[in-house]
């Protein structure tokens, strides 16, 4: 596919097909990241959403499991 680059304000820009975009797995509203991999060459990179925080509620069943499985846990240390 060939694409002509535009002015798009002080920027310049390629349009991409729908079906382009669509073969290589990017949806509407998607973070993306381009990098500039070569001369003459561009990468498109999705963005991968950050993991959010583990919860208090989280934090604590995990207390909860390792002092209910500590012996274990010290058991398979030792092996």
């Amino acid at each position: 596919m060939e694409q002509r680059v535009r002015k798009i304000g002080n920027s310049l820009g390629l349009i991409l097909p729908a079906r382009v975009m669509k073969e290589a797995g990017f949806g509407v509203g998607e973070r993306v990241s381009v990098i500039a991999s070569g001369p003459g060459e561009l990468r498109i990179v999705r963005v991968e959403e950050p993991q959010p925080d583990l919860t208090e509620a989280q934090v604590d069943a995990g207390r909860r499991f390792m002092a209910k499985f500590r012996r274990d846990f010290e058991i398979l240390a030792d092996s």
